[in-house]
């Protein structure tokens, strides 16, 4: 397949098997002083590399987290499409957010990012405060993000299972037993959080000859959760 691009700018582009797999093409006159206007702030934090981005990101958080949580989404999202790879940043600010507000700063947070702004807020007050906080977390998730209003409650409880595996030692067994002081009909996104770190963290989990091993070794009630991750797992160890 080609495709002649007639207009200078920037295009986002992913793959519709893969939809993780991005890129942006960019079009420049080849002569710059005949080009369009593509310097803008947002542009150029993309073309950064990843040190330098993490001290503007860092730095911007510390000033004003919900003005560097905006930026984020004006670099990284073009034209409503999500284009590289954020979740990191969008964890820093998170934890600069708990840093300066506590949890009450969660409902700065949106599900830009695989829900990173959550995962960060949530992780800094597990690091603080410990699981005896679940419960408050509930509470507030639930207050900030009515179900039947809005669907943002199921990631900002998810965000604590990312916390919980950090907080028990990256002990997956652990971890799901934290997320077990949830209700019951809000367990499954925590569990979600906890098999989604395991699988970016430690791939190696899954075993070669029995890739179903490490979930059957869980209780069957985390199944379901350890099952969804199982991709994410196989493709972070075999790529």
């Amino acid at each position: 397949y080609s495709f002649i691009f007639n207009k200078l700018g920037s295009w986002p582009a992913h793959d519709h098997i893969y939809p993780g797999l991005t890129m942006v093409i960019t079009v420049e006159n080849k002569n710059p002083s005949e080009a369009g206007n593509t310097d803008s702030d947002t542009v150029e934090f993309r073309s950064w590399n990843y040190q330098k981005q993490t001290q503007v990101i860092k730095k911007m958080a510390r000033d004003d987290p919900a003005k560097a949580w905006q930026f984020l989404k004006s670099s990284f999202i073009v034209k409503g499409q999500v284009i590289g790879h954020a979740h990191e940043f969008a964890h820093m600010i998170g934890n600069e957010i708990y840093f300066q507000q506590g949890l009450d700063g969660i409902k700065m947070c949106d599900d830009k990012f695989a829900f990173g702004c959550f995962h960060g807020v949530t992780e800094q007050l597990l690091s603080k405060e410990g699981a005896s906080v679940i419960k408050e977390v509930q509470r507030k998730c639930l207050e900030f993000y009515p179900p039947g209003q809005t669907q943002y409650y199921t990631g900002c409880i998810h965000g604590t299972g990312h916390g919980l595996f950090t907080l028990k030692g990256l002990d997956v067994k652990n971890a799901l037993m934290g997320c077990d002081i949830f209700d019951e009909q809000y367990r499954g996104y925590c569990y979600d959080g906890v098999f989604m770190e395991n699988s970016n963290i430690f791939p190696e989990s899954i075993i070669l000859d029995n890739t179903w091993s490490f979930c059957d070794n869980l209780d069957e009630k985390y199944h379901l959760n350890c099952a969804r991750y199982m991709s994410t797992s196989l493709f972070q160890k075999y790529r």
